[in-house]
């Protein structure tokens, strides 16, 4: 239960495959799916935002220096955690966890 809190996927989809209850709750009366929906709540999508052209990478400014054009829209930078969170949620979900 407390793997889907860490974000660790294979183990959660593991034992819910292997017959673990999607709806056990630990001591306090929470579901994995209630832990993996709160770790994901804390847990940034690392989202860039542009100021002026200090979030432009080498490669953009080389493009620049070449004439290129450069996208300029803001950049997300995956975070590996909150996909793997984003993920054992959907998973949780699917297999009827409330």
């Amino acid at each position: 239960m407390h793997a889907s809190l860490q974000g660790y996927e294979s183990i959660v989809k593991f034992f819910i495959d292997n017959g673990a209850d999607v709806n056990a709750v630990d001591k306090d009366g929470k579901t994995a799916l209630n832990l993996a929906e709160s770790a994901f709540a804390s847990t940034s999508p690392e989202i860039t935002i542009p100021f002026d052209h200090a979030h432009l990478s080498l490669e953009h400014m080389i493009a620049s220096y070449a004439g290129e054009p450069i996208d300029d829209s803001p950049s997300t930078t995956s975070n590996p955690k909150y996909d793997r969170l984003e993920s054992i949620i959907a998973f949780l979900k699917a297999r009827g966890a409330k």
